[in-house]
């Protein structure tokens, strides 16, 4: 189905150091003409506040008052780049992390996926899966191997110290919420970084593609 002047918007996520940040910057690079791409507001805000969750704020950043507040900066940059994308002609905005995955972090190491969902519902008045029709295509990055992601994650000084199993389990809440979005998609890790790059440019084209 042809839809020529429809804004799209595409999520890239996944779990702490799965790569989106990354292949965040490789796009804008690399597809300028095509696309604004949006950065993650979580990592910033934390590292200028001085909160590193594995040392000092973590009860603080996984309380649901901390996600509303997010979820309002998330809501805001993602109404600036959506005026931004039409201003410039653009085809698509490219998000880094959305306002979805509040409801994965909220309490993640106290509560179920689905109790964090209902919190998110309550706090919001609508579900995670209201929000599902705010996004056209979601691409979903597994995790690397453990010795790749510790390289990744050092780089992340908001992050830096988050074990490998934890984020992991981040991950997997992303991925419970996500996954009924009729346009999830899974990109699997691979030795080589390029790799995942390609099978992730791919989607992206077909995607294109397909709704011209």
């Amino acid at each position: 189905m042809c839809m020529k002047n429809k804004l799209f918007r595409i999520v890239i996520t996944g779990a702490p150091g799965a790569g989106k940040t990354t292949t965040v910057d490789v796009l804008r690079q690399e597809l300028s003409h095509l696309v604004v791409c949006a950065p993650e507001v979580a990592t910033p805000l934390m590292t200028h506040l001085g909160i590193k969750p594995e040392v000092i704020g973590r009860d603080f950043v996984i309380q649901p008052k901390f996600q509303e507040e997010m979820y309002k900066i998330q809501k805001s940059l993602e109404d600036i780049s959506e005026k931004f994308a039409i201003y410039s002609g653009k085809k698509a905005i490219l998000f880094d992390k959305s306002r979805i995955e509040m409801a994965a972090h909220i309490l993640y190491d106290k509560i179920s996926v689905a109790e964090g969902k209902n919190i998110y519902k309550k706090v919001f008045g609508f579900s995670v899966e209201d929000v599902y029709k705010d996004y056209d295509l979601v691409l979903f990055l597994e995790l690397p191997k453990e010795e790749i992601y510790h390289k990744i994650i050092s780089n992340n000084p908001a992050r830096a110290g988050l074990q490998y199993e934890e984020s992991k389990m981040l991950g997997d809440r992303v991925k419970e919420i996500w996954k009924n979005h009729p346009n999830f998609k899974v990109i699997s890790s691979y030795e080589d970084w390029n790799e995942k790059l390609k099978k992730i440019r791919n989607n992206l084209l077909y995607f294109f593609i397909a709704n011209c």
